[in-house]
């Protein structure tokens, strides 16, 4: 009789996290398959989707080296700097967000009013999360200002987009514009993540089987995420007739 080993919940956010970085090839598939109607803005995002997809590998890859070889290698580098998650690694993330994502929606804005302030703002983000993971908050857990700053920025921002594109002159529905899908594809996560970041210390202390349910709703957020992005890089074509003029 074969024996099914029960999956603790570490296991199980663990394997849904595979199973997101798996799902995060397609976008970049999509956009490699409509290349030669990419613009600069959709290769700006085009970069942002393949530094997404390689973090995510590094902290799997991360994970599976600990796991496999953590008393021979690991354990006396994690006990000297007190590493105990994989947090330490997630100013990649912050940097990648606030520096990638804010040149895209840059381009996407430009000559309007906003595209200088998202610009600056994005810049200052950027070097505060670097200081706040190095002097402040640290490395050893999620903190707070990254996390939350990341999430509101990553909500907002696309939000501003969205607006852009809805008082934009644009020869082409709103819906086969690849900016929207785009947009629409990092707003949904967003809202999960802005929810779980205001709640998960408490989550994880009070309720930790509500805590695990959670994010892997968050990772079913992602993947429709993930899958409103294929869908923007599938109507590239259309990235021709997107004008960036807003109406006056």
């Amino acid at each position: 009789m074969i024996k099914i080993k029960k999956m603790n919940p570490n296991d199980i956010i663990i394997f849904f996290g595979k199973v997101v970085s798996a799902v995060m090839i397609i976008p970049i598939m999509a956009a490699l398959i409509k290349w030669k109607y990419l613009d600069r803005k959709l290769k700006i995002f085009l970069a942002f989707c393949v530094i997404s997809l390689a973090i995510a590998l590094l902290e799997q890859l991360f994970l599976w080296s600990a796991k496999k070889y953590y008393h021979e290698f690991w354990k006396p580098i994690l006990d000297y700097w007190e590493i105990k998650n994989t947090f330490f690694l997630q100013i990649l993330a912050h940097v990648r967000d606030f520096v990638l994502l804010g040149w895209f929606f840059s381009t996407v804005l430009y000559p309007g009013k906003v595209y200088k302030l998202v610009g600056l703002i994005s810049m200052i983000l950027a070097i505060a999360s670097i200081v706040n993971y190095i002097f402040i908050e640290g490395y050893k857990e999620l903190g707070v200002f990254n996390p939350t700053a990341d999430a509101i920025y990553c909500f907002i921002v696309p939000m501003i987009g969205m607006w852009y594109l809805y008082h934009n002159d644009s020869k082409i529905a709103m819906y086969k514009n690849p900016v929207f899908w785009i947009s629409l594809g990092l707003i949904l996560p967003n809202l999960m993540s802005l929810f779980l970041y205001f709640t998960s210390d408490f989550l994880q202390k009070e309720d930790y089987t509500l805590y695990v349910n959670l994010m892997l709703i968050k990772n079913f957020f992602e993947i429709i995420g993930i899958i409103l992005i294929t869908i923007g890089f599938a109507h590239a074509y259309y990235m021709r007739f997107f004008y960036p003029e807003p109406s006056k």
